[in-house]
């Protein structure tokens, strides 16, 4: 029985398909991987929704891009999304995805547009904040370091609840933040999660509180108008009850 000799090119060719195979592989399961990450992971610790179409992954540079991402509002808002952006990017080193603390070597979100949905009582941020504050860590869990985060190019959309969908855009300064989790050796993603809210959070407020040209404004007058029912009602509440008293008063 002869044994067919395979050449050097047929070789590398059977090699090279393997290779090229295993890499879509790869790319397709860590693709699903970090999509399924963000859309459980982030939903348990946010306590929101939160939608990912697609997650591509480049094997050589480590880089993640995300796409169609949206992070949901707290119960009781009714604005499509806190934040919604086409597409953002991440570098990840790969090979720390196997182990207790992922290293996200960057993370960059540009033109996100971000909602800010002021109720009578409450807004978005603030509630979103106050349901983290609510939460118990899980420090058993895998944690994270980031070691360059930056947000630019972001769209604030002031909504107060009563408008009718009337909104303001403002443009938001960019955030830059460095090494975050690295002194601690990591942070859990809750832990994450509250240091980049607070940041937003802050800088919201001080873009919301300087453009007072229409959200100053209508605040006053949703106030004022409150006010002046309440006043109305005081005082046809009181003509009523001073009516009854003539009437006793009366023989």
């Amino acid at each position: 029985m002869k044994i067919k000799k395979l050449s050097l090119k047929k070789i590398f060719s059977v090699v090279g398909a393997s290779l090229l195979v295993l890499t879509i592989l790869l790319v397709v399961f860590l693709g699903s991987v970090i999509k399924g990450a963000i859309e459980t992971v982030g939903p348990s610790v946010l306590g929101v929704p939160i939608q990912v179409e697609k997650v591509r992954v480049n094997l050589l540079t480590g880089g993640v891009r995300v796409k169609a991402f949206s992070i949901g509002n707290p119960e009781g808002f009714h604005t499509p999304s806190m934040v919604a952006l086409d597409e953002f990017k991440m570098v990840i080193s790969l090979p720390s995805l196997f182990t207790d603390t992922v290293v996200i070597k960057e993370i960059v979100l540009e033109g996100a547009e971000l909602t800010f949905e002021k109720s009578l009582t409450s807004n978005n941020i603030e509630a979103l904040q106050e349901q983290l504050a609510q939460k118990e860590d899980d420090k058993a869990g895998k944690k994270v370091i980031v070691e360059d985060f930056q947000s630019k190019g972001t769209r604030l959309n002031v909504s107060v609840t009563g408008l009718k969908g009337k909104q303001l855009s403002l443009p938001m300064p960019p955030i830059h933040l460095t090494d975050i989790g690295k002194e601690s050796d990591g942070f859990s993603p809750l832990e994450f999660t509250k240091e980049i809210m607070g940041v937003v959070s802050k800088t919201v407020v001080s873009v919301v509180s300087s453009s007072v040209d229409f959200a100053g404004d209508t605040l006053k007058v949703i106030s004022e108008g409150a006010g002046n029912t309440l006043k109305g009602i005081s005082d046809g509440a009181g003509s009523v009850l001073q009516g009854i008293g003539n009437l006793f008063d009366e023989d």
